[in-house]
């Protein structure tokens, strides 16, 4: 009896090892991205933002994550928000990550990007390949993590999902890369370079039929926001998009404006708040520094006339922005030297 005791200790203590040994290498091997898109860094540093201290909270792609300027919008508004954003981040991530972000701070609007909208989506694929698919899922809490695993993904692949050892194995490779550009990131924004030349979208009144696991996580995305009494505000930044684009992007509004929802495509009257689709364009997704510095500016606009924000440097943890602004300044001045 005490021997078959000893032996179910023993084993019970070997598998637990074993089982702390495979939790650690989970941990070793998610993906660490140190480029200025990175998503693990944007999580880091809102975590660590004092508690209830975000007031607008963006949510997004690339898209946004270079569109959006939280420390410019600081500067010309005194609001205090953040961009907290990876990298092909559709409906399905904007939600989780939304739930996450949401832990920490009860924001007055969430502001989320309409990018999801442009990418071809089924159940049982939630991204546009399977590295943005890794990289998104990588940086979300259990919680977060598990529901969308358990409803769009097969059975067969959860165990992949739930620990990456086993789909990430290979990207002990980018740990010879001592590259880190965290310090290029501000407030979740980053500076993006380039030019290139596009002609200004055209209106039009026809909406295509959104793909179906956009229309119902956007769905989740307005009740969990109407749910906390927070206001949801969806825009798209400017996007060189063509004709289907555009009618998906209007499934979109058509949906938020039933749920009574704001909605804003910033590519209509792009020409009235002086952005150029010759000049701002980074790509024809995305829009440059020069471009940024207007969205941002137009976006402060509205957020300013939507809310009645207190003034510039005035409130409580005020000086958390301060010094994030006084950190991109000197950024910003060496790139100039250089």
């Amino acid at each position: 009896m005490k021997t078959g005791f000893k032996n179910f200790i023993k084993l019970a203590t070997f598998l637990l090892i074993v089982l702390g040994i495979l939790v650690y290498l989970n941990q070793v091997f998610l993906y660490r991205d140190k480029s200025i898109w990175s998503t693990d860094y944007r999580v880091k540093q809102y975590k660590e933002l004092p508690q209830n201290s975000v007031e607008v909270l963006f949510l997004g792609s690339s898209n946004l994550m270079s569109g959006i300027n939280p420390v410019q919008l600081w500067e010309e508004t005194g609001i205090q928000s953040y961009a907290y954003c990876s990298r092909a981040q559709t409906f399905p991530f904007t939600y989780a990550y939304l739930q996450d972000a949401l832990k920490t701070q009860n924001p007055e609007c969430v502001v989320i990007d309409a990018y999801s909208i442009f990418c071809d989506k089924i159940i049982n694929n939630l991204s546009n390949t399977d590295f943005h698919f890794g990289i998104n899922m990588d940086s979300l809490s259990v919680s977060a993590k598990s529901e969308l695993i358990t409803n769009y993904i097969y059975k067969k692949e959860w165990l992949s999902y739930y620990f990456p050892l086993f789909k990430n194995h290979n990207y002990y490779k980018s740990w010879e890369n001592p590259e880190d550009e965290a310090a290029e990131i501000f407030m979740g924004f980053c500076f993006a370079d380039g030019i290139e030349y596009y002609d200004t979208p055209q209106y039009s009144d026809n909406v295509a039929v959104m793909d179906e696991v956009d229309g119902i996580y956007l769905q989740k995305i307005i009740e969990l926001c109407q749910e906390r009494e927070i206001d949801l505000f969806v825009i798209k930044t400017p996007v060189a998009y063509t004709d289907e684009e555009h009618q998906k992007l209007n499934a979109a509004k058509q949906m938020c404006e039933a749920y009574g929802v704001e909605f804003y495509d910033m590519s209509l009257d792009a020409a009235d708040w002086g952005f150029d689709f010759n000049t701002d364009m980074r790509d024809s997704f995305h829009i440059n520094k020069n471009g940024a510095k207007k969205a941002t500016s137009r976006i402060g606009e509205m957020l300013s006339e939507m809310y009645n924000f207190a003034e510039n440097n005035t409130r409580q943890y005020a000086d958390v922005w301060a010094l994030e602004y006084e950190r991109m300044n000197a950024f910003l001045e060496l790139q100039t030297e250089q």
